[in-house]
């Protein structure tokens, strides 16, 4: 590991067809800090391995990139930037994500962790269990103990495309369950791209297979190999083949991102913290009028107080 000492990345990989694509990617995102990738399984012994490849670094921060992500150009200089102005208790930020599957820009996608807080995260995480949602729930119970984390509504990578159709089927599978939120957004992006991109074909079959499955799961990759194999000879569908070196990525940007996209880029990053700290109630107003102006900002800084009046009332 050479380079800057600022902030390391840790790839996450589970040998995705865009593992190689994703590392290239995030090698010139980076900058000159070091990229390590991490093949480490189940998911959970990921977490805590890129965690402590952070704390022997002794960087400041950690991002951590899983190799389905394909990040977008500055997302790390936004995250980098977005992070140092993030109170010192803070755990770590996140973005969002445009996701295939869904076809929904949601909450997901890399996070900056604050490393100096990552020995206190890593001893609560050896002392659960493996679940369907590790990381997520170490990042709440680290914001149960004050450290909280903040979101920010900047993109910063696509998530799931070009990837293997195991990967595919085994993460509808999951989210079927996992994401139950999402079931809807998932069937109409799939009827909709079903003509015209095989992968929803896969998509459709998994979702299905997930809601009738009725015992426990998990999302440990090894344990959907022969449900991806038996549902791709159904499908009569052949596994892709890998990525060619010669994959225009910009090119690819250019094809895939949505018109939409250019605005969420284009306006003025917006946040929002969990657990949601106290703050108080002038200073609210000051930070709303900041971010909605003088008229737009009083108006709903005397909406809020009489909320707030109401529930002391009560």
């Amino acid at each position: 590991m050479t380079g800057n000492s600022d902030y390391i990345v840790v790839i996450r990989s589970s040998n995705e067809r865009t593992e190689a694509l994703c590392q290239k990617i995030v090698q010139k995102e980076a900058e000159g800090h070091s990229v390590v990738t991490i093949h480490e399984k189940p998911f959970k012994k990921a977490l805590e391995k890129g965690f402590r490849i952070a704390i022997d670094a002794e960087t400041k921060w950690l991002i951590t990139v899983d190799a389905d992500m394909l990040i977008l150009p500055g997302a790390f200089k936004v995250l980098r930037e977005q992070a140092e102005i993030m109170p010192d208790h803070y755990l770590q930020l996140q973005g969002r994500i445009l996701d295939k599957i869904s076809g929904k820009i949601r909450k997901a996608g890399p996070r900056i962790y604050r490393v100096a807080l990552l020995e206190e995260a890593l001893e609560l995480s050896r002392n659960y269990t493996d679940s369907i949602r590790p990381e997520a729930l170490i990042v709440g119970s680290m914001g149960n103990k004050g450290h909280h984390s903040r979101y920010i509504n900047f993109v910063t990578c696509l998530h799931d495309y070009e990837q293997y159709y195991r990967d595919l089927y085994r993460k509808t599978f999951v989210h079927a369950r996992k994401h139950e939120e999402f079931v809807s957004a998932i069937i109409q992006c799939s009827v909709k791209n079903l003509k015209t991109d095989p992968d929803f074909r896969v998509v459709l079959k998994a979702l299905w297979d997930g809601l009738m499955f009725e015992d426990e799961i998990s999302i440990d990759t090894r344990l959907f190999t022969d449900k991806a194999d038996k549902a791709l000879a159904e499908l009569q569908m052949d596994e892709k083949s890998l990525i060619p070196a010669s994959f225009d990525y910009r090119a690819f940007l250019r094809d895939t991102l949505p018109e939409e996209m250019s605005s969420v880029h284009a306006k003025e990053i917006d946040f929002h913290d969990q657990p949601v700290p106290e703050v108080p109630f002038f200073k609210r107003v000051q930070r709303t009028v900041r971010r909605k102006g003088l008229m737009n900002g009083i108006i709903s800084g005397i909406g809020s107080f009489l909320i707030f009046a109401g529930n002391r009332l009560k």
